[in-house]
């Protein structure tokens, strides 16, 4: 470990070391190194401005497509868990209805960046499948019988969902 670490802050020194020596070397022999004129300054400027911007909207694009796939990963974990189509006599109906809020909430955030990553049909249709799966249970939430009896079709939307979810995650970087 230690040997790697010594190898991580040795390498960037011998390069720094390297350009140091080519610079001084290049100033040294020909004196003229740092002079140029108006015209060229000018073009270096205006590549380095549209360098930076250029650079610093794919940080954007990228940064906003890394934090949509950890609030994907935050539904995803919170679907997955079986107290969302498993139910029985001990079931906290208030732990429910929680979860469901915070999914929506979660759901309503990607449903605005939807647009902009270019998957509004896959989030209309998460959203339409989870609307039917809260009208279910809210539906029969006092009724916990037929809960149980509906596991299945409870579970496969959850999994449509799932599976929709895994697109949308290829979307963003394809």
């Amino acid at each position: 470990m230690k040997k790697l670490l010594k190898i991580k802050y040795l390498l960037p020194a011998l390069v720094a070391l390297a350009v140091s020596c080519v610079l001084y070397c290049n100033f040294k022999t020909n004196t003229d190194f740092f002079k140029m004129d108006f015209s060229s300054g000018i073009t270096v400027l205006i590549g380095i401005i549209i360098s930076y911007f250029l650079v610093n909207r794919d940080n954007n694009e990228k940064n906003l497509k890394d934090t949509t796939e950890k609030i994907i990963d935050k539904i995803q974990g919170m679907i997955r868990n079986p107290m969302m189509y498993k139910f029985n006599e001990d079931v906290d109906v208030r732990d429910i209805h929680m979860t469901k809020r915070a999914i929506d909430n979660k759901l309503n955030l990607l449903k605005k960046v939807s647009k902009k990553l270019d998957f509004e049909n896959e989030i209309e249709y998460i959203i339409s499948q989870f609307d039917e799966y809260v009208t279910l249970v809210d539906d029969h939430i006092n009724d916990i019988e037929y809960l149980k009896r509906s596991e299945l079709d409870l579970k496969r939307r959850i999994l449509l969902i799932d599976d929709k979810f895994d697109e949308i995650k290829l979307k963003l970087y394809l």
